[in-house]
C-alpha cells in the first residue's frame, strides 16, 4: 500500500460505536482533566485532532491527484493519452494547486501548534475543513478523469471518494466546525 493512502486504510479500520458504562468507579488517579482544567484540555485535543486530520486528508487528496495523474499518462483516447486534451491536463494542475493549498496550510498549522505556548484551535478547525474539503473535490476530480473505469473496484479511487466524503462529517461536520471557528473570530471590543 501507497504510503498516501495509508491515511484512508487507518481511518476506515476505527472501531465506531457506543460504550455504556453503569455503576461503574473510577480513582481520581484516572483523571485526565478535572474540572479546572477541562476546558483547557478539550481546547487542546480539539486543536490537535483538527490537526492532524488536515494532514491525514491533505495526503488523501494528494493520494488521489496521483493516480489520477499516472491514469492520464496511460488511459489514451483519439489516439493520445488524455494527458494531451486540454480539460484534462487544466483539471489536473488545479488538482495540484488545491494540494499544495491545503499541505501548506496544515504544515503552518501544525508547526504553530506545536510551538506556540496556546493551540489555535481555529486556526486548525480552518485546516480540518480544508484538507477534508480538498480530498472530496480532488477525488471527484480524480474519478472525472478515470471516468467509468473510476467506479469500478480495479481502481482505489471509488473507495477514496467514499472516504473522503464520509471525512467531511468525521471528527465534527465542517459546517458545524465552521461556526464554532468563526465564533472564535468576534472580537467584542469592537462593539
Amino acid at each position: 500500500m501507497a504510503k498516501s493512502q495509508l491515511g484512508s486504510q487507518m481511518l476506515r479500520a476505527l472501531p465506531q460505536g457506543e460504550l455504556f458504562f453503569d455503576n461503574v468507579e473510577l480513582s481520581t488517579d484516572y483523571i485526565v482533566a478535572g474540572p479546572e482544567d477541562y476546558q483547557r484540555a478539550v481546547y487542546f485535543i480539539h486543536s490537535e485532532a483538527n490537526s492532524q486530520m488536515a494532514s491525514i486528508w491533505t495526503g488523501v487528496a494528494r493520494s488521489a491527484y496521483e493516480m489520477a495523474y499516472n491514469y492520464a499518462h496511460q488511459r489514451k483516447q483519439g489516439g493520445v493519452p488524455i494527458i494531451r486534451h486540454q480539460a484534462v491536463v487544466m483539471k489536473l494542475f488545479h488538482m495540484y494547486r488545491k494540494v499544495e493549498a491545503s499541505r501548506a496550510l496544515a504544515k503552518r498549522v501544525a508547526y504553530f501548534n506545536n510551538t506556540a505556548p496556546l493551540p489555535s484551535l481555529q486556526s486548525a478547525m480552518a485546516a480540518k475543513i480544508t484538507g477534508t474539503q480538498t480530498a472530496f473535490e480532488v477525488a471527484s476530480d480524480a474519478l472525472q478523469i478515470f471516468g467509468g473505469n473510476g467506479l469500478t473496484k480495479e481502481y482505489p479511487i471509488e473507495k477514496i471518494l467514499r472516504d473522503a466524503r464520509a471525512s467531511l462529517i468525521e471528527d465534527g461536520c465542517n459546517d458545524v466546525l465552521a461556526l464554532k471557528g468563526g465564533t472564535y473570530m468576534i472580537n467584542p471590543e469592537l462593539f
